[in-house]
């Protein structure tokens, strides 16, 4: 047992004057009644907390995987944490075992029930209950593999996801499988009674008076979020449901504090959640707090009323635990920024570490995140949108998830960011990819900065399609018209398919949001109707007896491939499937454009913001080569992080990773200089992706089926769309 107090496991330790909290009206952190301030400690000797830690009497218990690379063995450590002074102790360890503890839990006697298994070489794993004393030593073994295997259809049978004990220390385990159920099982590790889930179970949690919960989603007419639905021992079934856990984006936990109360980490999101009143209440933002809600691994509320996180330090080669001590504190006490809000649907995760990075290094601004997409997605997206249109709007905006751009521009929303970037001393306009940067321009300004993009675009054979991108629908057509009977032009390409993906890349064409007028009622929209009209139905078409796209395409059945490309090997993996020279051809427009560049994560800010230097500084450091030469997905802005990412893709291993398609495998090599002259070629013209607009979209699909059924022509429904489209872009403009 090893014991170190928590002044000699901080090799970093640090008071942040800023933090998280409760805010009132006002720009600044000094309008909140309180914050959160962090202070950091790492557990030099903890390295990371692996699944199925427990929290019992103010001690984290924790199982820990670790590698040691110089003797090329593996230990499994079962070891605690004192949450109040950081001491630690090393219960057990296994080493060089077969043996893998998968979840631990505290007896009433102080001593550890360990869920263990041990797969054998065919394949199959063998589970079994180990308990200990409080030394770790061990008191009995007992083998649970028929129980947890019993009634199982699947090959590997049900894995236990979680583990939890009642006060009569019955074990409950979380069986997922084709369908999931709950065991439950006495000390010995016989089987009592098992209950089957309605719906999918995130996992178990108990109260402190050994009551045990499954947390699963709330599918009751009108439910959005999640409930805790406790399991009822005596009837041996499913009891009464606790609703009222909010629903996040990912990382959803739910940690005991008493009888009647749990924290629930949500998202990016701490709430105090009670059984009583089956409410919420948010208690902080962890990025707000300068913590990545994907690095928490464990967290609990300490008697003197602090909030303490583990997490895991994912930027370090070593890695290492950290444990984040958040003090509540008058907002009066601490240093104030001057607070800058990002409003998004939900964040993206690349993101969040570089908003903390920000908020750390800066002595002036502190960005705090707003997402919308928690519970009801379209409530979230109704009152994002309201908040961006009113007097007050966030500083920093997400240009991404379905935002009306056009709309935005034209009511001056946006603020043009070319003033900002041409006062910028450490940035040029000429360093930033100029097609890109037409994402967000018009009108000689720019309204949004794209961080990063992707590109999508048709790809066929050069012979079949002619060498220069573009084309229009009635191009589509005579090629069709030249190709034998049954020749299909997209891969599972139905109606609705074709329907949405063409007039998505061709919205700008219809729709003029400046003007406020749209034209669905033109001739070139009726032939995009009866064309989208001559493919088969979603409902009817079948897959079962599809061949392979790779001998489609090699039999000349299949035209065209639909190419999303992230990165340069999309291209080659592609490409290759043709065996011949193919065209970037792109989708078939009223202009023949074709190709379309978007952003994977774009960024605007407010004209009425106050703080547009401030927001500024955010962005531009996402355009640093720091940043921007270390994007793992998607094609980076900056022009000298594209080069190195093309110099990157010729100097790739041969064979160093493989790609796989219906029938077709594709393995990585070096790109050619002439792979690499057709991406540049397509990143230097293709156009700016239309503006989405899901209401639109959703008006269009409603007012199509009956022409696809038969019911009415296309011109009666292209009227129809006319007048409905007509007013909405009339109201929104």
């Amino acid at each position: 047992m090893k014991r170190l107090l928590a002044g000699l496991l901080c090799l970093a330790m640090g008071l942040s004057l800023a933090g998280c909290g409760s805010k009132a009206n006002g720009s600044t952190e000094a309008g909140r009644d309180y914050v959160y301030v962090p202070e950091y400690k790492t557990l030099e000797d903890v390295k990371s907390l692996s699944g199925g830690t427990t929290i019992q009497d103010g001690k984290l218990y924790y199982q820990s995987w670790n590698w040691n690379e110089e003797t090329e063995t593996s230990t499994n450590t079962i070891g605690s944490i004192d949450l109040n002074s950081l001491e630690t102790a090393v219960i057990s360890e296994l080493e060089d075992g077969n043996e893998n503890v998968q979840q631990i839990a505290v007896l009433k006697d102080g001593g550890l029930l360990k869920l263990m298994n041990v797969w054998n070489e065919n394949g199959s794993a063998f589970w079994f209950l180990a308990t200990t004393d409080a030394s770790g030593s061990e008191t009995g073994r007992y083998d649970i593999t028929a129980a947890i295997l019993e009634g199982s259809n699947s090959e590997l049978g049900a894995y236990p996801q979680d583990m939890k004990l009642d006060k009569d220390g019955n074990i409950y385990l979380l069986l997922s499988a084709e369908d999931e159920k709950i065991l439950v099982l006495n000390q010995q590790g016989q089987k009592l009674f098992d209950v089957a889930l309605t719906s999918w179970s995130q996992g178990l949690c108990s109260s402190s008076d050994g009551r045990v919960f499954t947390l699963c989603y709330d599918r009751s007419e009108g439910g959005s979020d999640y409930m805790l639905q406790q399991v009822d021992p005596a009837a041996k079934a499913l009891g009464e449901s606790f609703k009222g856990i909010p629903g996040g984006n990912g990382n959803l936990r739910v940690v005991t504090l008493s009888e009647n109360e749990f924290l629930v980490s949500s998202g990016n999101v701490l709430y105090r959640y009670s059984l009583s009143t089956q409410t919420s209440e948010e208690i902080l933002n962890w990025i707000n707090c300068d913590i990545n809600a994907d690095t928490v691994q464990a967290f609990s509320e300490l008697e003197d009323g602090r909030i303490v996180a583990l997490t895991y330090n994912y930027e370090s080669e070593q890695g290492g635990t950290e444990a984040v001590y958040l003090t509540k504190t008058p907002a009066s006490e601490v240093k104030q920024k001057t607070v800058l809000t990002y409003a998004t649907m939900y964040l993206d995760y690349t993101l969040r570490s570089e908003i903390i990075r920000f908020n750390k290094s800066s002595d002036t601004y502190r960005i705090e995140v707003k997402e919308y997409s928690s519970g009801d997605y379209e409530a979230g997206q109704t009152q994002l949108n309201s908040d961006i249109v009113s007097g007050n709007p966030p500083d920093l905006i997400d240009m991404g998830n379905g935002m009306n751009i056009s709309a935005y521009i034209s009511k001056g929303i946006l603020a043009d960011l070319y003033s900002l970037l041409e006062n910028d001393p450490n940035l040029n306009k000429e360093e930033l990819t100029a097609n890109a940067l037409k994402i967000y321009e018009q009108d000689g300004k720019l309204y949004g900065m794209p961080i990063s993009y992707t590109l999508q675009t048709l790809l066929g054979r050069t012979s079949d399609v002619g060498e220069e991108m573009g084309w229009t629908l009635d191009d589509v057509k005579a090629l069709l018209a030249s190709k034998p009977e049954g020749t299909q032009l997209f891969d599972y390409a139905s109606q609705e398919m074709v329907l949405s993906m063409l007039l998505q890349m061709d919205m700008n064409a219809y729709v003029d949001w400046n003007a406020g007028t749209c034209s669905f009622d033109s001739e070139a929209f009726v032939d995009l109707l009866e064309f989208a009209a001559t493919f088969p139905s979603a409902e009817t078409m079948d897959y079962s007896n599809e061949e392979g796209t790779y001998t489609k395409i090699s039999s000349g059945k299949l035209l065209l491939l639909s190419l999303y490309m992230s990165q340069v090997n999309d291209y080659q993996a592609y490409a290759s499937m043709f065996n011949e020279p193919v065209t970037c051809i792109g989708y078939p427009t009223q202009s023949g454009s074709g190709s379309i560049m978007v952003a994977s994560l774009g960024i605007g800010i407010a004209e009425k913001s106050a703080n547009k230097d401030g927001a500024w500084a955010f962005i531009s450091s996402l355009l640093t080569e720091e940043y921007q030469d270390n994007l793992n997905w998607n094609f980076p802005v900056r022009e000298s992080s594209l080069e190195k990412c093309f110099e990157a893709a010729r100097n790739v291993e041969e064979g160093s990773s493989s790609w796989s398609w219906d029938d077709y495998e594709y393995e990585g090599r070096p790109a050619t200089e002439e792979e690499i002259a057709a991406i540049r070629n397509l990143i230097d013209n293709a156009q700016p992706m239309p503006s989405a607009n899901t209401e639109i979209l959703t008006i269009i699909t409603e007012e199509a089926a009956p022409f696809f059924a038969g019911q009415k022509s296309a011109k009666e429904v292209a009227d129809i769309i006319q007048s409905r489209v007509k007013i909405y872009v009339s109201e929104n403009s």
